[in-house]
């Protein structure tokens, strides 16, 4: 008697521990894997056409105080004024070099040094990524090492969608 009790109570224990790691595994793949390229292009994009004349006074307005703001507005966790400043462009004779912009951050996922980074490009001039439709930049392509992927799309005049994966995990088959 004692030894069926004991079955009993290991098998519920069992089942409890499978549908722990069940939902345990869910609830990860909900919070911590948000997004990937497409949505986060298809949000990005829906929340410009929607906001589209407040996004470009903020973006006016980082531009003249080239600083940054936290919060400024929904979505947007902070604006910062920034340029293509390093040696990479540079050295590379890389016609961007110095363009300035906006880069308005939406949303992250992952921690410490990885994780994926996506929002809204603003710059005055119109051809920021050199009249491109699209820029990206593989480290271990351009380098042999490394798994970052920084990618830039352009979606309306004076507006780009920026994808930032430190992870790597962006399927750059299915953006090209």
């Amino acid at each position: 008697m004692k030894m069926k009790k004991f079955i009993f109570i290991l098998c519920v224990l069992l089942l409890f521990m499978i549908v722990g790691k069940i939902g345990l595994v869910s609830f990860w793949e909900e919070k911590c894997n948000k997004f990937d390229y497409n949505s986060s292009k298809k949000s990005a994009t829906s929340f410009l056409r929607e906001n589209k004349s407040e996004l470009e006074k903020i973006g006016k307005n980082v531009y003249k105080n080239r600083k940054c703001v936290d919060k400024p507005y929904k979505n947007i966790s902070t604006v910062c004024f920034d340029s293509f400043k390093s040696d990479y462009f540079k050295d590379n004779n890389m016609e961007i070099y110095g363009k300035e912009y906006a880069t308005f951050s939406m949303e992250a996922q992952g921690i410490v040094s990885g994780g994926q980074y996506y929002g809204l490009i603003y710059s005055l001039a119109d051809d920021l990524i050199d009249d491109r439709k699209i820029q990206i930049y593989d480290e271990y392509k351009i380098t042999g090492d490394g798994n970052n992927i920084f990618i830039k799309e352009k979606i309306s005049k004076n507006w780009y969608f920026y994808y930032d994966d430190y992870d790597g995990k962006v399927n750059l088959e299915n953006i090209r």
